[in-house]
């Protein structure tokens, strides 16, 4: 399991799925939920002493407090204890909103979780949504701390050369492009063409690197890359990006159902024109 990655499990195309799908759903994101989460720790810093555990983590009863009142989804570590408390206060502390304070005599108190007083905290007091979520955008694409959400669906084809960190910057990129209009809904299997299309190995260094340009890339491999580079893309846009309230999620409406049905129909229709084996 990568370090910044965080698998749920994924819901089956069932007919619950349907029954679902046939009620009114209303389009996830949209707001800056990181951020109001961000805005409360800071505020519960400042209203009280938050100790540091020895594994620079949050109390437990001090998370457990927390928690009801943030709005990010959970992240799930090896051992199913929720971490996005312990997330937020570590993104905080590399924003420069909050810092860790040591007692001056050893034995005195525990370390804990003080205002910043340098500029970090005044600087972000100051921007808008907008500044502060390019500046949580700029310290995420590197962390590797904090956790997307990733389906357990995910199939690793090739893990000796895996870095899916790029999916982040690569995102980011194409979203800053102009390729997708705001306030327009797109389905995301055409974003994933799009990624397709620039490059499959964008997350595998080594492929890449050994790639020219003359070389093609086999179709077949697709369906392996849909199952485990479009499940990152596809986790990262459902959770992180979608907390932060730069891209909304809904049911698929019928007019791309029926877009994705007639792209799709000539590769079916292909497959039930071949020819029959000749019967022994």
């Amino acid at each position: 399991m990568s370090e910044h990655e965080n698998p749920i499990e994924a819901t089956s195309d069932d007919t619950t799925g349907v029954e679902r799908q046939a009620k009114a759903q209303p389009p996830t994101g949209g707001q800056p939920l990181i951020l109001y989460d961000l805005a409360t720790i800071v505020g519960a810093a400042y209203q009280q002493r938050i100790t540091v555990t020895r594994q620079r983590t949050v109390p437990k009863r001090t998370a457990d407090q927390l928690r009801p009142r943030l709005h990010g989804l959970p992240r799930f570590d090896r051992h199913q204890v929720d971490t996005y408390v312990d997330m937020l206060f570590m993104m905080a502390q590399q924003l420069g909103l909050i810092n860790i304070v040591s007692p001056f005599y050893e034995g005195e108190d525990k370390p804990y979780y003080r205002l910043a007083s340098e500029s970090g905290l005044e600087q972000w007091s100051r921007s808008d949504v907008y500044g502060q979520a390019r500046q949580f955008i700029a310290e995420w694409s590197k962390n590797t701390e904090w956790h997307d959400i990733w389906s357990a669906d995910i199939q690793q084809w090739d893990a000796t050369d895996w870095n899916p960190l790029a999916a982040r910057g690569l995102l980011i990129k194409i979203f800053r492009s102009g390729v997708y209009k705001t306030e327009q809904w797109y389905p995301i299997s055409s974003l994933l063409d799009l990624i397709w299309e620039k490059g499959p190995y964008w997350l595998r260094p080594a492929h890449y690197m050994a790639k020219s340009r003359e070389q093609s890339v086999p179709f077949a491999l697709r369906q392996y890359w849909d199952r485990c580079e479009g499940v990152v893309y596809r986790g990262i846009i459902a959770s992180t990006l979608s907390e932060l309230g730069i891209v909304s999620i809904t049911p698929l409406p019928d007019t791309f159902k029926m877009r994705e049905r007639a792209r799709r129909k000539p590769e079916v229709k292909r497959r039930a024109n071949r020819p029959r084996k000749p019967e022994e």
